[in-house]
């Protein structure tokens, strides 16, 4: 059986130096287990996110990563770049792993056959594996294609935000909601589920059908997680606080303060635990909280 864990307990078992892989696409991202790993001061964090947006933000503004490897950093028609990321990455503070989508999903691929590597045809011409020498490239030599030989990328855990899960572990989205996140869990080492609820076991086999992700290692029970970014079904994305962020995080930057510093972080990181961030943000999850 699973263990039911909340997000400070979750992200106690963290290890500092661990590889990372977020789930989400544009929302649902496991924001809860997040702010704590950020609020415990983790650090050396080997993040991947297929695409991250900007979850690892909180992580990055906090000083708890030192590579990353995802195809976006930003909120699609709202922020372009998120700042903090910027800002590591043109100090030289934060080392990238430069890949795209397609080329982060071949790789955990690769990790869940058990394979060194697995081959691919898109970046091929480009100069992705000279800014990342481990992808290379090669000519197949019986058909003579030109390639890219994408490593195998294992997280140590998985950390992943869905709708529902039961005390065994077993896991579903709302919808169609899941993109990456079931590759990211047959690739990790160990899978950790936030979710906005937990749901009785029978609820699993009347529809088996609609089943993610099984046997998860531990369960995070985080209602309205996600926050401040979209939970299918459950939470509209609040674009004020985001936009917020951006600004704030900004202006610390160029007043010559570290983002840790800008009151948005600290917005984010003061409430001690889960259930204090949203007593403390309560009025606004009301008003973004989907009516089904």
């Amino acid at each position: 059986m699973s263990r039911i864990l909340t997000p400070t307990e979750a992200a106690a078992e963290i290890a500092d130096g661990a590889c990372l892989g977020i789930g989400g696409l544009q929302g649902n991202f496991p924001m809860a287990t997040l702010r704590e790993l950020a609020r415990r001061g983790a650090r050396d964090l080997d993040v991947l996110g297929a695409p991250v947006g900007m979850a690892a933000e909180i992580l990055i503004a906090a000083g708890c990563v030192r590579r990353l490897g995802a195809p976006y950093m930003g909120v699609e028609g709202l922020i372009a770049v998120a700042p903090a990321y910027r800002a590591a990455v043109e100090s030289g503070r934060l080392e990238l792993w430069e890949c795209d989508e397609a080329i982060l999903l071949t790789a955990l691929r690769a990790a869940a056959q058990g394979l060194p590597f697995l081959p691919w045809r898109g970046g091929v011409g480009t100069d992705l594996p000279t800014v990342n020498p481990e992808l290379i490239e090669y000519v197949d030599e019986p058909t003579g294609t030109r390639l890219l030989r994408v490593p195998a990328r294992r997280p140590d855990l998985a950390l992943l935000h869905a709708l529902e899960a039961d005390s065994f572990g077993n896991v579903r989205y709302h919808a169609h909601s899941a993109f990456a996140d079931p590759a990211f869990a047959r690739a990790a080492e160990r899978v950790v589920v936030e979710v906005e609820r937990i749901v009785d076991h029978d609820l699993f086999l009347a529809a088996p059908e609609r089943t993610a992700i099984h046997r998860a290692d531990v369960i995070v029970l985080a209602p309205e997680g996600s926050h401040p970014f979209r939970a299918s079904g459950v939470l509209e994305q609040d674009d004020e606080w985001l936009r917020e962020w951006n600004e704030g995080v900004r202006a610390t930057l160029r007043a010559g303060q570290p983002a840790s510093a800008a009151a948005p972080v600290r917005r984010e990181l003061e409430p001690v635990g889960h259930d204090a961030y949203r007593e403390a943000i309560g009025s606004r999850l009301k008003r973004l909280k989907i009516t089904e």
